[in-house]
């Protein structure tokens, strides 16, 4: 929406291009529409949160433009020559890799709690675009909110993980101290 773009052009973003997406159209859908946006601008670092829906739309960004895509991206650096290197997650978040994206436009998905939040002096450009969904075939039939809980795993800087083995709900109390031990959120399986 048109807030959530000014909250990023206020935090280093030089240009956020944002439309009102139909209720009907899966949001993977506009991603030919803004392939055609990026590909026709200047050099960029296109970066979207690493949801599972925007992991969707930069693989099929980095497919239609034929450019670089790094997910589960933590640090970002922008080199002498131009080249990006990053730093993310592989091997499903059991080590880190470094990259180095060479091209005019790289795409990458950040985690949410990889970067510090900052108000910078200078406003990047908020642009309402008129993108025009594909025909995938596919219609959203209703959306869901998830239900959440009180803790946000994904801004955790530590999770203690539990599930079946847990011997009885009488034991959560005693993960939890241990967790606060380590200033670590709770997370549980099932």
């Amino acid at each position: 929406n048109e807030d959530g773009a000014k909250h990023l052009a206020s935090h280093g973003a030089d240009e956020v291009h944002w439309c009102e997406a139909a209720p009907s159209t899966m949001l993977e859908d506009y991603a030919g529409a803004m392939a055609e946006t990026i590909g026709t601008g200047p050099k960029a670092l296109v970066l979207l949160a690493s949801t599972k829906r925007s992991k969707a739309i930069a693989a099929k960004l980095a497919v239609k433009l034929a450019v670089p895509c790094a997910s589960d991206v933590t640090e970002a650096t922008v080199q002498p020559d131009g080249s990006i290197q990053v730093k993310r997650m592989v091997f499903g978040g059991l080590a880190f890799g470094d990259e180095t994206l060479r091209a005019r436009i790289a795409i990458a998905t950040v985690l949410k709690s990889a970067f510090e939040e900052r108000n910078l002096s200078s406003q990047g450009t908020v642009i309402k675009s008129d993108f025009s969904p594909s025909n995938s075939g596919i219609v959203c039939k209703g959306r869901k909110e998830k239900t959440r809980g009180d803790v946000d795993l994904t801004a955790a800087k530590r999770i203690v993980g539990v599930g079946r083995g847990l011997g009885s709900q009488d034991d959560l109390a005693m993960i939890r101290e241990f967790a606060s031990c380590m200033d670590a959120e709770v997370g549980c399986s099932r």
